[in-house]
């Protein structure tokens, strides 16, 4: 049974604060969750960072469950963050604005009292709406409000990268400092749709450090840096429309938005990139995803097509595949990362140039993002 546990660690400061390196790495903290495997780490245990896209975190079942499994499965040191602005990737249904609700159609859909209950001096309980078993289609249209700031909020980019990859060196620091050899060559990213795309910014960020990444569905542009997001949830006649609207959309950033066609111009990507990408992804067409990948080096583009639909790793060939997390990554590992050579010597370029005229200087150990001075 693996060991699993759970740390409190300082983290960059927000880059959107003025002067945010001074006392950096002594304000925020992160919450940082690995796993060690039963048999302990030898120099063919490998490592693992999970990221998590929009509506999952540390504390979801799936994360908790492939973590603890994964390390002894795969003999892997499994690790996870829940990383800058996580918090507002969530439903977002625990403070809303009610935007558009026809009253006269919820009165005559359902009886007085419960109409009441769902909806009464301003206020709107969600559960009672979704749960009201309603005569007529009722639609109701609310704003998440979710009091974002610029300590800390969801930008879709660099500060998220930055945790991750601070997630992974606190843990690695931690391994060096048991005297515990690791295999530096199968430090790999597994990630799903947004946490996907983090982890090609996370490796270009960190050039040296990261050595495999899955990509389930990644977009190659934060959609939502641009656009409003809508969730919608049906349930019987009730439909319910919460739009978030990210304080990032509004901001004027040269970090905002980066392109995964702009990071990797010009890079010679070492690191194995393992595409899975649906015929009719809603988010990213798989045309564009290709056009945006093909030149990155070491990259391998598999298209989901309604022929591959197997009902057990893939169920749809929509965003995200549907997939079995658990039985995609072992098709994944199985094809890419079994028979890896040991390597006793991790070498991170000390400095990363990034779109956007910034430089991540790694010679203090961790990542500071400067201005790049050229």
């Amino acid at each position: 049974m693996a060991k699993n546990y759970g740390i409190m660690c300082y983290g960059h400061n927000s880059i959107y604060i003025d002067e945010y390196l001074q006392n950096n790495y002594k304000k925020r903290k992160i919450h940082v969750k690995y796993s060690i495997p039963d048999g302990g780490v030898s120099e063919e245990t490998g490592i693992l960072l999970f990221i998590a896209g929009y509506g999952a975190q540390c504390n979801s079942k799936v994360y908790k469950r492939m973590r603890s499994d994964f390390a002894d499965k795969y003999n892997l040191v499994t690790i996870q963050c829940d990383y800058f602005g996580y918090e507002y990737m969530q439903a977002g249904l625990e403070d809303v604005t009610v935007e558009s609700i026809d009253l006269i159609r919820l009165n005559i859909s359902t009886t007085n009292e419960k109409a009441k209950k769902i909806y009464s001096n301003n206020h709107i309980n969600i559960n009672e709406f979704l749960n009201g078993n309603l005569k007529y289609k009722n639609e109701i249209r609310v704003k998440s409000n979710s009091h974002e700031t610029i300590e800390n909020f969801n930008d879709m980019g660099v500060m998220q990268a930055l945790d991750n990859i601070v997630a992974t060196i606190k843990v690695i620091k931690y391994l060096q400092r048991k005297k515990l050899n690791f295999n530096t060559n199968k430090i790999i990213i597994m990630g799903n749709s947004h946490g996907s795309y983090l982890g090609y910014l996370c490796n270009v960020m960190s050039k040296g450090l990261y050595t495999h990444i899955l990509d389930n569905s990644a977009w190659t542009y934060p959609v939502y840096c641009n656009n409003l997001r809508y969730l919608v949830t049906t349930r019987g006649n009730s439909v319910l429309v919460v739009k978030h609207d990210y304080k990032i959309r509004n901001a004027r950033s040269s970090l905002k938005g980066l392109k995964i066609k702009n990071l990797y111009d010009k890079v010679e990507n070492k690191c194995k990139i393992v595409v899975y990408h649906g015929e009719n992804d809603e988010l990213i067409t798989a045309k564009d995803k290709y056009e945006d990948v093909k030149y990155i080096p070491n990259v391998v583009f598999n298209l989901i097509r309604k022929e591959d639909i197997d009902n057990v790793i893939f169920k749809s060939t929509r965003h995200g595949l549907d997939a079995d997390f658990p039985k995609l990554f072992e098709k994944f590992y199985k094809d890419y990362c079994n028979d890896i050579l040991l390597n006793s010597k991790l070498d991170i370029d000390s400095k990363v140039r990034i779109p956007g005229g910034f430089i991540v200087d790694y010679s203090s150990g961790l990542p500071q993002l400067m201005k790049d001075s050229h």
